[in-house]
């Protein structure tokens, strides 16, 4: 019980977070409205940061020590890392867009920014 009353005020806090970034933060001048896409992307990217590097240590723990518990964190972080790094590379690009026109990934070169023509 004490699970499911930590989750739904977590889940509360999470609304509430999300109901004052998109409605109640000012718009941006340069950007209009497309700029508060960042208050999901850039916090996503930060947790997933923490998430991954969380794996990594938990993983390199395991093969040092070999206990279970290292392997059980590792699989929990890089699923709780996959999921924000997955919110990452899903609202970049609907940022992109407007902002600096098309935008295309080569293999060859990294990314660059192609204008609408």
């Amino acid at each position: 019980m004490k699970t499911i009353a930590g989750a739904f005020a977590l889940f509360l806090l999470i609304a509430v977070t999300a109901y004052l970034a998109f409605f109640y933060a000012p718009i941006e001048k340069t950007m209009g409205p497309i700029q508060k896409i960042f208050y999901l992307h850039l916090p996503s990217a930060f947790s997933s940061f923490i998430a991954l590097g969380i794996c990594f240590y938990a993983n390199l723990m395991y093969v040092f020590k070999r206990q279970p518990k290292w392997d059980w964190l590792g699989v929990s972080a890089a699923e709780v890392g996959l999921a924000f790094i997955t919110v990452v590379l899903v609202t970049g690009p609907i940022w992109a867009h407007p902002v600096w026109g098309w935008f295309i990934f080569r293999f060859a070169g990294g990314a660059r920014s192609i204008p609408n023509r």
